[in-house]
Parts: C-alpha cells; sequence; structure tokens
C-alpha cells in the first residue's frame, strides 16, 4: 500500500465516517435508543440513515412538510460503527418550499419522520444561515445559476435591498441567495429600477408559481413587452432606439446603466418623453373620441387608483411649476367631480427627477393623495374611465388613470399596494398618516363591518361555566392539538367554556375534521365559531365573546400552553376579589423558562421618534433574576396573549377597537381604556404559561408593507394614548418627539 495513495485516503474516509457515527450515537442518552440521524447537507440533499425497514421518510421544517424521499442508499458504514442494518436517504430540499416568514427566525427546526413508523424520527436544529447556504435548488433550477443570471443582468443593488429588510431581521450574508429565496416571495425588489408588485400585477399567470420576479423578468417578461416599472417600456425602447438590436443583455439594464446619461429616454422625433407617449397611447387606445395631446401631458401621471367605500386613494406624479394643491376625481374626463376634499403627501421618485433630467424637477415630486367620494356617487368599476385632476394655483390639468382597483377585490394587495408607497420614517407622511393612509386602509378592512359566524359545539356543554375561554384561530389551527390536549390532561378546564374563533376562511374545512378527531381523541367538550371571513385578531374577540355564556371571560392566544391544571381558576379567583379589578394578567415564559412577558410598557425607537411601541421589560431574563411574587399587583399595561376580564367590563369598553388594522397595540389600547374608566390592571406572577410568541400567526406576505401596518397601527395608538404614556410612565418615553 503506497501511503496517502488512492485505496489509503478511501480507507481513512471511511473510518472517520465510522467515527462520526459512533460519537453521534454516545451523544444520544442511554435510555434513547439511536433509531434514525440526520447527517447533513451534500448539494442542496439532505442526507442521513434509518433503519433498514423504512422505506421512505418526510422531512418537515417548522412543522411544514417540505419533502419526501426514498431510502435506498447502502449504508455498510452504520453496520460497521452500530450494529445496525440501515439505509441511507438523500432527498433534495427545494428553496421552494421555503416559507418566507422562515427568514425570521435565527434557527429552524428541521424534523425527520418514517413514513409508517412515526416513533422513527429525529429532529434537528439548524442556523437560518447554514440553511440558505445548503439550499441549491429553487424550483429544481440550481441557485448558483439564478445568482450569476441576477449579477450578470447589472439590475442588483445590494444596498437598496437591504434598505427594504424588516428592521426585525439581521443582515443576511449572502444577501442575492436571500433575495432569491425570500426576498421575491416578500415582493421586496432587487433595485430602484425593478418594481417587483407592479410586474407582478401585470402578470396573469398563476403568481404563486413565479418563484423569483426578476428572473421571470428576465427570462420571459421583458421579451414580451411586461414592464417591470411604472415608467419604462421595454418594447418601446427598443423601437425608439434601433441601434440596440445587438445589445445581449436586458434593455432595462441598458437604460439604468447607459440610456438615462445618453438621453435614451426621449424620442428623437418629438417633444415628449417615453413616458408621455405611454399616457397618450393608452388614452388613443381606451378612450373612442379622438384626443388632442398637449405639453400638459408631460406635467402630470396617475399610476393606479384604489377605489372604496368611502375614499379613493391616487398614487402619480405631478411636475407643474407650482405646488400642486389637490386632486379630484372625473370619470371620462369630465367636469363633474367624483369626489370632495382631498390630502396629499409628496413622495420620493428619483424616477421622475431622471426621466424630466433636463428640468428642474424636485426630488419628491410623486404624491400619495386620499379624496373623499360624494355620498351620492355610485361605486365605479373597471370598465369605466377615470381621470384625475392636478389642481395648483394656476388651474388643472386631467390626467387618465392608468390603473383601477376596487378595494374589496384583494385586500392583502390592496394594502401592500397603499404601504408600500408609504414612508413612516418621513415626517410629514407620519403626520398626515391618518388622513391620506388610514381612510383607505379601513376601506380594505372595514370598522364595524357585520360578518356572518356560526357555532358549532363539540360535546356537551357546561351549563353555567365559570368562565368562557375565547380562542382565535389563525394560519396555524394545529395548535389546537396541543393546547386540547393539555386541558384535557390537567382537567382544569371542566367547568370552564372554551370557545375556538376561526378568523381565517381558508383553514375551516381543516379545522372541522380535526375538531372532530380530537374531540373524540381527548373526550374534552370544545366549541368552534366559524366566520365568512378574516377580521382581525381584535374583531374575531369581538364576536367570541358575543358566544360566551358566562360573566367571567379569558382570552387566549392558540399559542399559550398552560403548564398545569390551575391557571384558569386562579385568574379568575383573581378576577374576582382584586379591588377594581380591570384586565388580570400572567406571566408568560418561553420555552427555556426565561420570561416572555411580566407586564409592558411603551418604549421609543430612534428612528421612528413620533411613535410609541410596545416593550416587554424582562424579557429574556431567567426567572432567578425577576420578581416572583405569589400576589398579583398592579400592572397598567398587559398582553392579552392570557388576560382574564368581566364580560361586563369588556362590552363597556366595546371591546378592541377595529381602528388597529389587522392587529397590533389592541391590548394596551383595551388596558388604557380599562383605566381611564377607573379600573385598575394587574398581573399575576404566579400564573405561568408558555408562549410560543407569534407563532400563532401565519404571517401573510410578510414583506415591507406588513411592518409598515404595524407602524401605521403604532401611529394611531401614539396620537392617542401620547399624553396618558408619558404621565404613567415618564422614564419609558423620554425618547418621544412631535408627541
Amino acid at each position: 500500500m503506497i501511503l496517502g495513495g488512492k485505496n489509503y485516503c478511501a480507507m481513512v474516509n471511511k473510518q472517520m465516517l465510522i467515527e462520526k457515527i459512533k460519537n453521534k450515537a454516545k451523544r444520544k442518552t442511554k435510555k434513547k435508543k439511536l433509531r434514525c440521524q440526520f447527517d447533513g447537507f451534500d448539494n442542496g440533499f439532505l442526507i442521513g440513515w434509518v433503519p433498514a425497514f423504512v422505506e421512505s421518510i418526510d422531512i418537515f421544517i417548522q412543522g411544514k412538510k417540505v419533502a419526501t424521499g426514498k431510502c435506498d442508499q447502502p449504508r455498510d458504514d452504520v453496520k460497521e460503527a452500530l450494529g445496525i442494518d440501515a439505509k441511507g436517504f438523500r432527498v433534495l430540499l427545494d428553496g421552494h418550499e421555503l416559507e418566507q416568514h422562515w427568514s425570521y427566525l435565527p434557527e429552524l427546526n428541521i424534523t425527520i419522520e418514517a413514513i409508517e413508523h412515526p416513533r422513527v424520527k429525529v429532529e434537528k436544529t439548524i442556523s437560518l444561515t447554514d440553511l440558505v447556504d445548503n439550499i441549491e435548488f429553487l424550483n429544481q433550477r440550481p441557485t448558483r445559476d439564478l445568482k450569476v443570471l441576477i449579477e450578470k443582468s447589472l439590475l442588483w443593488n445590494e444596498s437598496y435591498y437591504f434598505t427594504q429588510l424588516n428592521g426585525d431581521r439581521a443582515l443576511p450574508k449572502n444577501p442575492i441567495k436571500d433575495y432569491i429565496l425570500f426576498g421575491s416571495k416578500m415582493r421586496l425588489d432587487p433595485s430602484s429600477h425593478f418594481s417587483t408588485n407592479y410586474y407582478l400585477d401585470q402578470v396573469k399567470e398563476d403568481k404563486g408559481q413565479i418563484d423569483n420576479s426578476l428572473v421571470h423578468y428576465l427570462t420571459y417578461g421583458e421579451l414580451n413587452g411586461f414592464k417591470p416599472n411604472p415608467y419604462f417600456d421595454p418594447l418601446s425602447y427598443r423601437k425608439l432606439n434601433s441601434d440596440l438590436d445587438e445589445w445581449q443583455h436586458s434593455l432595462l439594464a441598458h437604460y439604468a446603466v447607459c440610456g438615462q446619461s445618453e438621453g435614451r429616454v426621449y424620442n428623437d422625433t418629438t417633444n415628449f418623453p417615453v413616458v408621455t407617449k405611454e399616457i397618450i397611447k393608452h388614452v388613443e387606445k381606451e378612450f373612442p373620441y379622438p384626443r388632442k395631446a398637449s405639453t400638459q401631458d408631460s406635467f402630470g401621471h396617475c399610476e393606479y387608483v384604489i377605489w372604496g367605500k368611502n375614499y379613493a386613494f391616487i398614487v402619480g406624479w405631478y411636475i407643474g411649476e407650482n405646488p400642486l394643491l389637490k386632486l379630484s376625481l372625473s370619470v371620462d374626463d369630465s367636469s363633474y367631480m367624483l369626489t370632495e376634499e382631498s390630502v396629499h403627501v409628496e413622495v420620493f421618485r428619483p424616477d421622475v427627477k431622471n426621466a424630466f433630467s433636463e428640468k428642474n424637477v424636485s426630488d419628491f415630486s410623486g404624491f400619495l393623495a386620499t379624496v373623499k367620494i360624494k355620498e351620492s356617487v355610485s361605486p365605479v368599476n373597471q370598465s369605466r374611465a377615470l381621470f384625475v385632476h392636478l389642481i395648483d394655483e394656476n388651474g388643472s390639468i386631467s390626467v387618465p388613470v392608468q390603473s383601477l382597483f376596487l378595494s374589496e377585490d384583494d385586500k392583502v394587495e390592496n394594502c401592500a399596494r397603499v404601504l408600500n408607497c408609504w414612508d413612516p420614517q418621513n415626517t410629514q407622511h407620519q403626520k398626515k398618516a391618518s388622513d391620506v393612509i388610514l381612510p383607505i386602509i379601513q376601506d380594505i378592512y372595514p370598522v364595524n363591518h357585520s360578518v356572518w359566524a356560526k357555532r358549532v359545539d363539540f360535546g356537551s356543554q357546561v351549563e353555567e361555566p365559570k368562565a368562557s375561554v375565547i380562542i382565535p384561530l389563525y394560519g396555524r389551527y394545529d395548535f389546537m392539538r396541543y393546547q386540547l390536549s393539555n386541558f384535557a390532561r390537567f382537567n382544569g378546564l371542566d367547568s370552564f367554556e372554551v370557545i375556538y374563533v376561526v378568523d381565517d376562511p381558508s383553514i375551516v374545512k381543516a379545522v372541522e375534521e380535526l375538531a372532530v378527531v380530537l374531540h373524540k381523541t381527548f373526550e374534552f367538550s370544545f366549541s368552534v365559531v366559524f366566520l365568512e371571513k378574516n377580521v382581525g385578531y381584535g374583531q374575531a374577540n369581538n364576536i367570541g365573546v358575543n358566544f360566551a355564556n358566562s360573566d367571567n371571560l379569558i382570552l387566549l392566544n392558540s399559542d399559550v400552553i398552560p403548564k398545569d391544571g390551575s391557571w384558569a381558576k386562579e385568574l379568575v379567583h383573581q378576577l374576582n376579589t382584586l379591588p377594581d379589578a380591570g384586565i388580570v394578567g400572567a406571566r408568560l415564559l418561553f420555552e427555556d423558562e426565561s420570561i416572555q412577558h411580566d407586564g409592558m410598557a411603551p418604549m421609543t425607537l430612534e428612528q421612528f421618534p413620533g411613535l410609541l411601541f410596545n416593550d416587554h421589560p424582562k424579557k429574556g431574563f431567567p426567572l432567578t433574576l425577576v420578581n416572583n411574587s405569589e400576589k398579583a399587583e398592579v400592572c397598567p399595561l398587559v398582553t392579552a396573549a392570557c388576560v382574564a376580564l368581566k364580560k361586563e367590563t369588556f362590552e363597556s369598553l366595546q371591546g378592541f377597537d377595529q381602528s388597529f388594522v389587522l392587529g397590533d397595540f389592541e391590548d394596551s389600547d383595551l388596558c388604557l381604556r380599562a383605566l381611564e374608566n377607573g379600573k385598575k390592571n394587574y398581573i399575576c406572577r404566579h400564573v405561568k404559561l408558555n408562549h410560543l410568541e407569534r407563532l400563532s400567526q401565519n404571517i401573510i406576505d410578510t414583506g415591507g408593507w406588513k411592518h409598515k401596518l404595524t407602524l401605521l397601527n403604532a401611529n394611531t395608538y401614539s396620537q392617542r394614548w401620547s399624553k396618558t404614556l408619558q404621565d404613567l410612565y415618564p422614564d419609558h418615553t423620554k425618547g418621544l418627539t412631535n408627541a
């Protein structure tokens, strides 16, 4: 044998693998027999081994099944190391299966489970960075090929991409791969020249099948005339610049890198920019009567209007010599206005400044406007031609609306269209949010709208329950299984009424089927209220309370798991014995027994000086370093993840305020209204439950718009309660300005 030769290296590698298997086995407890093993990743494939009798496995990440594979790889090394007859698996993990909200988690749980042998499974915690590094395919396309395509496109701007990341996320170590796997799903933009939302609005195919919008544009969209942003038409650009026939890259890339500086955006034979020609072409195509183009066309543009029940939201730009004073809408460019008063804010639009580089155009030539619809106006539809009238001190011009969206059609998309334009770090945007942004958001998600609801009882119900436990369900309905198992195990809720409220139409059928199984399995009675549509956390609780049969209420999140059977009785006891009790909260713990919630307090953030947010002091502290009083103590703000209060109190406060759209701040707002009505709020630190914080929320489309929705709710909360919170918590509100 030659030292260092091929055979020797193979023998050494095999011996190292055997030692690795043995070492992993040693780390298992003596009581737990090693039944299978996850070895890691190999070129995008998960590899490991299972007992020889297992034919196939399922792979889960955070409880979601992401892959299924056969176990057909020989693993003689396992037999040699452990004396176990084993077979290996090698299963592709495709990035298409990743959920966008996983990008907010520092670590992810991978579970490998044998099909038909559920006891044969292994769990592994892996960092998000390691997972991203090891994903090599997206919809069976190598991610390295996609990365090369994006890099060579000249349309990737790392710094611009970073500006869109939610503050809750750490900056990714591999930004392009993060964009490939998560960013595009969140509808983030790769650069200022490519608008993901605008592009996808033009695509008629199933948007869920487009894994990366920029890749789709580069490989298909540009050739078929899809526009990557409101101001660039690739077909017009090529037609107006015939010398680009030999250009081998994206036309948008040419415009971004060369076209602007070379003046390519202009048509050589007219004085009108390409943007204006697109408006004229649209008008000539859509309207039957002749309309002569004038130089006024180049002073303004309307990208889209969202038409609601009471308000219309307008997005566009204006470059007149005088400031824009107000806006209005009409049908077919008539003199009859559909709208009354208007409020608008200016928007940063570098694209407009670049397109009109020969003029002294402001950086903030864009606008967001909300106009009040006249009561006598009938609802519009996409078949009518809308015009926006842009009015300054010298008169007005009218421009056609390029796209019209109805507020009730696609709530999530429309909410994103509004909030993606809003800049909460802009002082004017923040001050005018209640006039410009909130009205149309409340048209998209109407306040106090009637909702059909149906209660279904599973098992015999308690005639006079000690309390009604209200638990909203959204997305993660599987938490019912864990909660009901816990309730049945500890027998602490036998005299209570448990009501789940399904606030997600997409899971109704699954909940119905699961509820039947869980009732038979645990022999524990409960009820489910089904709602016809998603109404948000606060309204779901309000509706649940309407079905409550007890004078005492417990509001509970679906991801809160009790530690014993005494918690509910103790909360109700404290509620009925504490003086002037309004809302009584509990201590919530993470899985490692550290503090998650021990009362709330307001806090300020430097980047949003005019806003107040909810803070959880002592969060993450071990129990040995915090107050462990066995008596209830006054606490002005407690989280509604687990609280007790009288039904009479809840109804006198009119429940959770629906002004907070889709969640955030309802609980602290309710607490402050209770104080305002002469009540005292308490926390019972001796009542402890585990809280899997925010896992009960199936975060929909967690892009920048959802973060901005939280900021919009913070704006509403701050305007309402800043003075009260400054009096209650002077040390916590020192950083507040513009209160």
